[in-house]
């Protein structure tokens, strides 16, 4: 899955409100993404037990986009898609109150 899929219309919708000149957006969509991938990666990881972590970095790594990779976090992770979910939704409301600044 593409990180910049996972974006909200919300944030969307508050990066073309703010009137940016496109490479500025650019910056913006770019530094967004990059905090998505960073802070979800995080959050597996922290789950993840550590034995399994070089194993799937490589895994991750290889086809980031890989639907694999859903099993095998599941397989590993109880609550997977609770934990992320809860992860992504708490980094929207950091991203939206930034935005508003």
């Amino acid at each position: 899955m593409k990180l910049k899929s996972l974006m909200t219309e919300k944030i969307h919708l508050h990066i073309k409100k703010a009137g940016l000149a496109a490479p500025q957006e650019k910056e913006v969509y770019s530094l967004i993404e990059e905090t998505i991938h960073i802070r979800i990666l995080d959050a597996v990881l922290e789950k993840l037990p550590a034995d399994k972590h070089e194993e799937f970095l490589e895994k991750f790594h290889r086809e980031p986009d890989d639907l694999k990779l859903m099993a095998y976090l599941r397989h590993h992770i109880a609550d997977v898609e609770k934990h992320l979910k809860a992860t992504f939704s708490k980094l929207e409301r950091e991203i939206l109150k930034d935005l508003n600044l």
